[in-house]
């Protein structure tokens, strides 16, 4: 099937690209196909033989030609024929393709979501203060751009493990909720051979299990704890609690629900735990949804390092702190995997069916049930639920996955799959040796075409199947060409020339468009490392599905324009971009000229990045050298902007605050997550409370001031005492942090550390080095205390209108 998709992708680019401007061909029409001494010559007397005689000779010089012109009518009706099957195989070909981009999305989709889910995971692996009442916020922030962009995902959940009262207590006093149990909890423990759950891979170096004998530490786990009937698992956090939309019910009510209560939700968590990676649930009807539609959850194990006993000496254990799990529902994720292909006719989508083969794990390795696996397997898959297992997941014919009609389809494709599988040697053996793997196969039969995809999600078998009835496709894209040769059969020397020449056309063509691809993957290069850091791009390329790390030490600069919302709304479009594009030329010459990484600019908005992704032992010299250098280099702007940007003059406003331009520069450091996340338009992300709060230094600042936290100023003064000139600005309450010790960096004392390496290196080459700026308030801090040393530069400008009461000191 990869081998038609890539042809018909040559085939389409060769047909929409650009055409090459056509020769002038009249009169040297035959020098396409024979030399020039091979035309007929002049005789050197005159030729007295009758034209009869004169069309043989002419044939017997060119007898290919006459050969083809014979044979016309007699080929002319294979050629119909060899004409038609062509284009019922390439109609089948489009099917295939179809239908295999369908399930190909679906994977894609499937993994992404999963790969989003193992994010989480790593988080919390790694929380070990997800007991306290503020990490909720934490969690939120986490979740909140996976849920973004997965509608699919109903919500993301951590699920701890709580076998002691004392913490049980704890957490229904946090929740103000008691831990919602079941009716008959007795009925639906998760069972085991009486091992502690927290013991099960705590190995010493000699393979000695750290825990034997086992401690019970309650419930499902062992014999039972003391007070405690067995280990819960609650909903702890869940996002989203309320659906922004209003489309979906609230989760609240899910909080401090026993997940262990429901056998078949038990059944997926057991197995999570015991090997120790995700599991996922058979088909469920979710709470909010309707019998129509089905969900499904996903559990993965979260781990933590924590001593194995209470003792002070006791060894540290790969310890089960939890789960978390994402819900899905299964609808919105297969329309949402198609929501980026091309439209297609009715007959060509055909119909799509989603099965659910299950989990169980048979002697030779093979994950879901058998089916297509050998002749006895085709007569019992007319009642494949009843005898296989088998449920449905989803059905374009229906709403509802398990209606009558579709399974009345099912039960007779299902049957004719299975049969056409047993046909064909090398797909049935291919099915035989699938065990974990994936398998796909198509084919053609009497009632229509299929293309079947199986494939895992976490720990069960799914099958994917595209099917078009009574191949009403091939009518679709039928043709008239096969009826045009026929009547055109006995000019096949007209056919011969033209396909001849459509060939040479088409190899020139072919030439033409691997120039173009070569240039479009350069194109594409320069791109990617333009929206990627260098050292990502061939991780990228290389279709890597999870790139993410953590940096222990970052400086975050966030800058802001003064007014530009305002400014904008008086003047033009064209005025906006191109104040814009002058301001960040600058600033992207000096993140050049420090060795920092421009992250992303939104509006005007320009966030800045130093020891990330590039580690640095002086990421916070970097930072605050780029600050200075930005703040410094606002006159040149403001300069730059009333000689470039004709309109602002039509306008007082836009003159006033163009000479009066200024930014809030903020800076804080610390650890940060960073990573490539997004499947449509992905971008290098930062995440973590590091660059909220430098996006917070940004804005409760003033204009024309840089803004540090307390992280910043210690980092600075340690990386290079005495150098910089910072004043305190004082106690500020910061939303989301409370009140927080704020600095102003000012200046430095010394010369630049990063100069351009010439005059000529930049058209903004000959920017000053910055000198120490007055702070509007506070007192000098650090081992600077007087600016004069650097210099006198210049102060804040004026702004526009008072900056709003931010709560500074």
């Amino acid at each position: 099937m990869g081998s038609n998709a890539a042809a018909s992708t040559v085939r389409q680019n060769s047909t929409t690209g650009a055409q090459p401007p056509k020769a002038n061909t009249k009169g040297r029409r035959f020098s396409l196909l024979f030399r020039a001494d091979d035309l007929p010559r002049p005789l050197s007397q005159p030729d007295n033989r009758s034209s009869h005689m004169r069309f043989l000779c002419g044939c017997l010089d060119y007898w290919p030609a006459c050969f083809m012109s014979a044979l016309a009518l007699a080929g002319a009706l294979t050629s119909f024929l060899v004409l038609k099957t062509s284009e019922d195989k390439s109609a089948d070909n489009t099917f295939y393709q179809h239908a295999g981009d369908r399930a190909t999305v679906l994977v894609w989709e499937l993994q992404r979501v999963l790969g989003d889910l193992q994010i989480v995971t790593a988080y919390m692996a790694v929380s070990y203060d997800w007991r306290e009442d503020y990490f909720r916020e934490k969690f939120k922030n986490l979740t909140a751009g996976i849920l973004e962009r997965s509608p699919g995902t109903q919500g993301l959940t951590w699920v701890p493990m709580v076998s002691d009262p004392a913490e049980r207590a704890m957490l229904e006093e946090q929740q103000a909720r008691q831990l919602n149990l079941p009716s008959t909890p007795a009925q639906s423990r998760i069972t085991s051979s009486g091992q502690s759950v927290r013991c099960i891979y705590y190995k010493d170096a000699a393979g000695a299990n750290l825990c034997s004998p086992p401690t019970p530490v309650g419930g499902p786990w062992s014999v039972g704890g003391p007070g405690v009937p067995h280990a819960f698992f609650p909903v702890l956090f869940l996002e989203p609690v309320e659906d922004p939309s209003g489309l979906r019910s609230s989760n609240a009510a899910a909080i401090m629900y026993d997940l262990s209560s429901n056998a078949a939700r038990n059944a997926s968590i057991s197995k999570a735990i015991l090997q120790g990676s995700a599991s996922a649930t058979s088909r469920l009807l979710l709470v909010q949804e309707t019998a129509t539609q089905y969900g499904l959850i996903v559990f993965v194990p979260v781990f933590q390092s924590l001593p194995c006993s209470p003792a002070p000496s006791a060894p540290v254990c790969r310890t089960l702190a939890g789960l978390t799990d994402a819900v899905f529902r299964i609808s919105d994720l297969v329309i949402k995997s198609q929501q980026g292909l091309a439209q297609a006719s009715a007959d060509i989508r055909g119909e799509q069916y989603l099965l659910d083969l299950g989990a169980a794990l048979g002697a030779d390795g093979h994950v879901g049930a058998r089916v297509f696996h050998s002749d006895s397997d085709c007569a019992s898959l007319g009642n494949y639920s009843a005898a296989w297992g088998v449920d449905e997941l989803y059905a374009s014919i229906n709403s509802s996955a398990s209606a009558p009609n579709v399974r009345a389809r099912l039960a007779m494709e299902l049957p004719a799959i299975c049969r056409y599988a047993q046909a064909q040697p090398e797909v049935s053996g291919v099915v035989a040796r699938s065990g974990r793997q994936t398998y796909s196969f198509s084919g053609v039969q009497a009632d229509g075409a299929f293309l079947v995809n199986s494939f895992m999600v976490a720990d069960r078998r799914w099958l994917f199947i595209g099917h078009s009835t009574a191949l009403s496709y091939r009518a679709s894209l039928a043709t008239a060409a096969p009826g045009a040769i026929l009547a055109v059969g006995v000019l096949l020397a007209a056919v011969f020339f033209v396909g001849l020449a459509t060939f040479i056309y088409k190899r020139r063509a072919m030439a033409a468009l691997n120039v173009d691809l070569v240039r479009e993957q350069l194109l594409t290069s320069r791109l990617l490392h333009n929206i990627f850091p260098h050292e990502l791009v061939p991780r990228v390329v290389a279709g890597e599905k999870l790139i993410a790390q953590q940096y222990e030490s970052a400086s975050i600069i966030f800058s802001d324009i003064v007014g530009f919302t305002t400014f904008s709304s008086h003047v033009e479009p064209s005025d906006v971009v191109m104040t814009l594009n002058i301001m960040y030329d600058i600033f992207d010459d000096i993140c050049t000229r420090t060795g920092v990484y421009k992250v992303e600019t939104i509006g005007d908005g320009y966030m800045i990045a130093a020891g990330c992704p590039n580690v640095s032992p002086d990421s916070v010299v970097r930072a605050a050298e780029t600050a200075l250098l930005m703040r410094d280099a606002i006159p040149r702007v403001r300069s730059e902007i009333a000689l470039q940007v004709a309109g602002i003059s039509k306008s007082e406003y836009a003159t006033q605050w163009a000479g009066s331009l200024n930014v809030r520069i903020g800076i804080n450091t610390g650890p940060v997550f960073a990573g490539v996340a997004g499947k449509r338009n992905p971008r290098f992300h930062l995440f973590g409370d590091t660059v909220n709060t430098a996006s917070r230094m940004e804005s409760n600042g003033l204009p024309g001031q840089i803004q540090l936290s307390a992280a910043t100023r210690e980092a600075l003064e340690a990386a290079a005492p005495g150098r910089y000139v910072m004043t305190e600005r004082g106690d500020v309450d910061i939303k989301g942090k409370g009140l927080m010790t704020l600095h102003w960096l000012t200046g430095r004392i010394g010369t630049c550390l990063f100069p351009f390496a010439s005059a000529s290196s930049s058209s903004f080459s000959r920017l000053p080095c910055p000198s120490p700026t007055p702070a509007p308030r506070g007192r000098a801090s650090g081992s600077a205390h007087t600016p004069s040393r650097g210099g006198s530069g210049p102060g804040p400008p004026t702004p526009l209108a008072a900056p709003p009461n931010r709560g500074g000191g």
